[in-house]
């Protein structure tokens, strides 16, 4: 029981420190999930609410240079408690800031990806929604370059989120 407890204060504790810390980012995937480095250790992350294009999708290539130019070297991440710390992929799931800036929101805001849930609302949901109409109306990058952005079909390596 004492090795059973031992390992959840370890494992939470291990989780807190993950939040609020930056860390290197070695690479960029796609437009929602990058790779950073922990303890000598490339962690993928994926960005909580939001679904880029998948490679080979409209859009998708734009995407990922932006999400690339806006992480810079660095980034902090923080977990959402309404979520889980992982995906069925293995990506931690955190909100990415960059120099105090929340790129899950920006990239909304630009149109290089969309609001997204899965299964549980999250805690930014009604900002990212709001961000997403805006981007819509005003015809925000994949928005105006993609004739399927909003009606886009499931398909393998996409998620949809209508």
């Amino acid at each position: 029981m004492k090795y059973a407890l031992s390992l959840i204060f370890i494992f939470a504790l291990g989780c807190f420190y993950f939040i609020h810390d930056t860390y290197t980012v070695t690479r960029v995937i796609d437009g929602d999930t990058l790779v950073v480095s922990r303890y000598g250790k490339e962690v993928p992350v994926r960005l909580i609410g939001i679904d880029a294009p998948e490679e080979g999708y409209c859009y998708a290539e734009e995407g990922r240079q932006t999400l690339e130019r806006m992480v810079g070297e660095s980034v902090t991440l923080q977990m959402d408690d309404a979520q889980n710390a992982y995906d069925a992929y293995g990506r931690i799931l955190a909100y990415v800031y960059a120099d105090d800036v929340l790129l899950n929101r920006e990239m909304i805001k630009g149109g290089y990806a969309r609001e997204y849930t899965y299964i549980v609302p999250y805690s930014f949901q009604e900002d990212f929604q709001s961000v997403e109409s805006k981007a819509q109306a005003t015809l925000q990058g994949g928005w105006q370059a993609c004739e399927d952005w909003l009606t886009r079909q499931c398909g393998e390596g996409m998620l949809c989120s209508l």
